[in-house]
């Protein structure tokens, strides 16, 4: 699963402009985590947020931040 900060599709899909992102964006990732855990017998699954980090000078972004 792929979604990027601030598109406007995603906010869309997300319910507006005034929704929280990334806890939306966390809670389908944990979804996903446990659907492919329970169907692939013996698989690890780790999902991972790369956070936009727009107070840098030169924007970008941060480091990958694990979802528990």
């Amino acid at each position: 699963m792929v979604a990027h900060q601030h598109c406007l599709a995603c906010r869309r899909k997300l319910g507006g402009f005034f929704c929280d992102e990334r806890d939306v964006l966390e809670c389908d990732l944990r979804a996903l985590q446990r659907t492919l855990g329970d169907r692939i017998f013996g698989a690890q699954v780790e999902c991972f947020v790369v956070p936009c980090r727009v107070e840098l000078l030169s924007g970008g972004f941060g480091l990958a931040e694990a979802v528990d």
